[in-house]
């Protein structure tokens, strides 16, 4: 009937008829298929520019409109200049802004507010030199060494250097494989006579050399 009626109005073959109709067909439904990608093309595009506008009226309702607002803004842009162009911006703020002091951006600001003083001129103070320790250093270093080197980490170690059925230890006998042992056995003639320290020190002359440390001449006894 379509071809029927073309023909009828133009002068047209059967062929030609056919392929203009079907042609026609064709671009109707190529039409029809492209509307579901328009119309997402379209959404997408209204979902941006929603987006974009609400991002804007957020940045207006909180951008910091002040002074101080304002020259944060120049001092960003400063930051992020070229080296002519801070140049410039300096020049500008020279020019415009009368500034004494600095102040607080915000309480993360790196900056401090600046505090007035009088520079006195006096004789710098002389440096003391001593190979003795002060009272405080003392009281300090030996309060470091209760703290590490307890009455019982002592006595620990000491029950270690004798054999089972031996209650005393000569020097030459003794091992010490670290320098924190090397200290407690220090310790242990220092403060031997403590309670918690059963142990009794004989010291002879002399010193002796036991795995690269020098120890006195002595015998541990146990009480």
């Amino acid at each position: 009937m379509i071809r029927d009626r073309a023909i009828s109005i133009r002068s047209y073959s059967e062929e030609e008829a056919d392929e203009e109709i079907h042609s026609s067909i064709d671009f109707i439904m190529d039409f029809y298929q492209a509307v579901g990608g328009l119309v997402s093309e379209i959404d997408r595009k209204h979902s941006n520019f929603t987006r974009s506008s609400i991002e804007k009226i957020q940045y207006l309702m909180t951008a910091d409109h002040t002074i101080k607002g304002k020259l944060a803004e120049i001092l960003t842009f400063y930051a992020r200049s070229t080296k002519d162009s801070k140049i410039r911006i300096e020049d500008i703020l020279e020019n415009h802004i009368n500034a004494d002091r600095q102040e607080f951006f915000d309480e993360k600001s790196l900056y401090h507010k600046n505090v007035r003083s009088r520079r006195i001129d006096r004789d710098a103070l002389a440096i003391s030199l001593s190979n003795d320790l002060s009272p405080a250093a003392k009281e300090f270093l030996i309060a470091q060494i209760a703290s590490a080197y307890t009455k019982s980490r002592i006595k620990d170690y000491l029950d270690s250097l004798f054999t089972e059925g031996v209650d005393s230890i000569h020097s030459d006998k003794i091992r010490i494989s670290d320098e924190s042992e090397f200290i407690m056995l220090i310790l242990a003639l220092i403060r031997q006579g403590e309670d918690g320290l059963p142990y009794r020190i004989e010291i002879e002359k002399g010193q002796v050399l036991r795995d690269g440390y020098l120890i006195p001449d002595m015998i541990i006894y146990k009480r």
